[in-house]
Order: structure tokens, then C-alpha cells, then sequence
């Protein structure tokens, strides 16, 4: 292979030189040649020739710097945390959680709430382990101001304690304002993908703890964990179109089948359903429809 320059006329009169990588071939005992690639323009690579030689011999590439001036400052993830927002802008999440959430002094409950939900969705950890994790990820709130977590020893305790009741309190808040959350999020699933629900899946599972755990919550019972030596407490969760619109959480020695009919009260209640179709372990089946009423 070679390099050859061939001068073309552009329209306005001035003549280009191209280059053009070529090779030889023999075909029928005569030696022929094929243009192998178009290289671009001769005075084009001419000012790039540098940087390709700097390409070539591994060398950095950033004009002007050697590798010994080349500081990282941040290289923290970002793409995760835009999936989590795409997620909240399509589910109206950011609307929902302003009102029923309500006002805050300093910096909103929505997102504090945001970056709880997309913690628990890319790193699941505790409060503390939320810290660390701001320090991985870039996570900011909807005027572009990072969350950065605020460090402060205190015995075994590493995080500040003022950031500590400011999660502490965005969980109460979002405790508090379930009910009326899963309700508006229902609504805003059903209204995106206008499904028509006429199954509820419902399952139960449970979560131990390796202190005391939540007073009147925490108790001995059947645990899934294989800890019974540890109190815990039950978690159900109600599924309609694939979507969880809503979950329970009662003492760790509640019983299966007592939390049915507490959970088809709820969802009359509160989503107005009329009938419903019940299917949970074992099997059982309560035949009927899921309507939505007026």
C-alpha cells in the first residue's frame, strides 16, 4: 500500500490536493490499483498531522498539556441518577410530592424525597450509607445544586446529625402522606398507560432487625429470612398491570390471612374499587371484578 495525492477543481476554480491510501493487486497477470481509503483533504491533515502522530506513539492527546498537568478534579456518575429523574418528570412524581408532601423552609421535601427514592433504586443503603453514596454519584435537586453528604464523628456515628433529621424528616412526611401519595400516583399510571385493572396481585414477604426495631411494630413470628431469633415486621404489597400501587406494614407476627380483609377494605377505600379479584399465596382465589368507581 502507498500514498498518492490527486488534485481536484473545486467549482469556484481552485484546485484541492486529496490523499488517497491505494494498494496494488495483480489480476489476470496485470498489475491494477483500488483506492483502499479516502484520507481527506492535504492541507486538512496537514494541521492534524501533530495530534495523529501524538495518537500514534500513545502520547496525551489534550494540545498543549503533559500528562503530568492533567488533573481529574470529578468523575462522578450521573447516568443512573437521569434514568430516576426521567422517572419522576413521566409519573408527575415532582407534583405529588409538592402538595402532599408540603412546604419546606430550606430545601423542598420533593427533593430530598428524590434523592431517597433514587438511592434506594441505584445503591440501596441506610441514611448513612446515603452519604457515601453522594459522594460516588452526582445527585442534585431540580436547581442544579449537588447534594454533597456532611461528614461529623460522633462515636460510631459519621454523618452530621443535622443531615441525619433532615432525611428523618423527609420519612416522616412521606410516612405520613402515604395513603394520599399511592392514591395520586395510581391515578397518574392509570391515566399514562390506560390500563383497566381487573386483577390485584398481592404478596407478603417480611424484614428483620438486628436491634430492637420499631416499638409495637418489631415482633417474633414466621420469618422468610430464616432469622427467627430476630423480631421483625410483615410487608404486603399490591400489584394492578404490573405496577405496585400500594403496600402495608403490620407487626411481625401478624398472620397471612388476617391482612386480606383489612387490604380489600383499603382498596375501596381508598382507590374506590368496587369488587375485587384476590390472588395471593396458595393459591387463593376470591372470584369478582376490579372496577373503578364514579
Amino acid at each position: 500500500m502507498h500514498i498518492r495525492t490527486v488534485k481536484v477543481p473545486s467549482s469556484s476554480g481552485k484546485v484541492n490536493q486529496y490523499v488517497r491510501l491505494v494498494e496494488s493487486y495483480r489480476e489476470r497477470g496485470k498489475v491494477k490499483q483500488r483506492v483502499i481509503a479516502h484520507l481527506g483533504r492535504k492541507d486538512v491533515l496537514r494541521a492534524l498531522l501533530p495530534k495523529l502522530q501524538r495518537v500514534l506513539r500513545a502520547e496525551p492527546t489534550l494540545e498543549g498539556h503533559q500528562e503530568d498537568q492533567i488533573q481529574i478534579v470529578d468523575a462522578s456518575t450521573w447516568g443512573p441518577v437521569l434514568l430516576v429523574r426521567r422517572l419522576f418528570d413521566q409519573l408527575g412524581l415532582w407534583k405529588i410530592l409538592k402538595e402532599h408532601l408540603g412546604p419546606s423552609r430550606r430545601l423542598p421535601y420533593a427533593d430530598r424525597a428524590f434523592v431517597l427514592l433514587a438511592n434506594r433504586l441505584i445503591a440501596p443503603a441506610s441514611e448513612h450509607g446515603l452519604a457515601g453514596w453522594l459522594e460516588t454519584d452526582f445527585v442534585c435537586d431540580r436547581r442544579g445544586r449537588r447534594f454533597l453528604p456532611r461528614w461529623h464523628r460522633r462515636g460510631r456515628v459519621q454523618v452530621h446529625h443535622r443531615q441525619l433529621d433532615a432525611w428523618y424528616r423527609t420519612l416522616d412526611r412521606l410516612l405520613a402522606a402515604k395513603g394520599a401519595i399511592e392514591v395520586a400516583l395510581y391515578e397518574q399510571l392509570r391515566d399514562l398507560f390506560s390500563f383497566q385493572p381487573d386483577l390485584v396481585l398481592y404478596d407478603i414477604s417480611s424484614t428483620y432487625f438486628e436491634g430492637a426495631g420499631p416499638k409495637d411494630f418489631a415482633k417474633y413470628g414466621y420469618s422468610r429470612d430464616g432469622k427467627p431469633q430476630n423480631v421483625q415486621v410483615i410487608v404486603g404489597v399490591v400489584m394492578v398491570a404490573g405496577w405496585p400501587i400500594a403496600h402495608h406494614v403490620w407487626a411481625g407476627n401478624r398472620l397471612n390471612h388476617s391482612t386480606v380483609e383489612e387490604l380489600i377494605q383499603d382498596l375501596r377505600e381508598r382507590f374506590e374499587f368496587a369488587r375485587v379479584v384476590f390472588v395471593g399465596d396458595r393459591g387463593m382465589v376470591t372470584q369478582g371484578s376490579l372496577d373503578r368507581g364514579s
